[in-house]
């Protein structure tokens, strides 16, 4: 009698030792083809500086006549193929009134069509010149992140 109920709790555990590994093993495998279908998908590319001829020259140091001041700003190349439209977020820090840092935020949403966008960063005439910075973001990381250092240009070297 003793020998029997043994054999059927060993047969009892078994079983369920068996529909636990079974459950298990599904369970790794779904989450496995879970995340297969989700591509990771695919980086902009953004570079920031100064506009001109065609190219964005990542300068560190950029001088500026008041009167004709430089076109800086980012430039974002999207993947190919996209089905959505992506969604850019952007600030600008730069000197504000009594040497405090001003931030200027705006959002981008760029239609799947559209490849390439070339977003400009004006520099009013009343601007204070130093250091500004531009950070770049999609809903999930930071694209760039690059300071630019603008100075007064050598009104001395434009007279010549």
């Amino acid at each position: 009698m003793f020998e029997g109920w043994v054999s059927a709790g060993t047969r009892s555990a078994r079983r369920a030792v068996f529909q636990a590994s079974v459950r298990l093993l599904i369970a790794s495998c779904w989450s496995l083809c879970s995340g297969c279908a989700q591509a990771p998908s695919p980086v902009p590319r953004v570079e920031v500086g100064v506009f001109f001829g065609g190219q964005v020259q990542q300068l560190q140091r950029v001088e500026v006549d008041r009167a004709r001041p430089p076109t800086i700003g980012f430039r974002v190349q999207l993947p190919q193929g996209r089905s959505a439209a992506t969604h850019l977020s952007y600030e600008i820090v730069a000197l504000g009134p009594a040497g405090r840092r001003v931030t200027r935020q705006e959002q981008l949403a760029i239609p799947p069509d559209q490849e390439r966008v070339d977003q400009v960063v004006s520099i009013p005439p009343e601007a204070r010149l130093g250091l500004w910075n531009i950070r770049v973001s999609d809903e999930h990381r930071v694209l760039a992140d690059r300071a630019i250092f603008l100075v007064e240009a050598d009104r001395r070297a434009q007279d010549r």
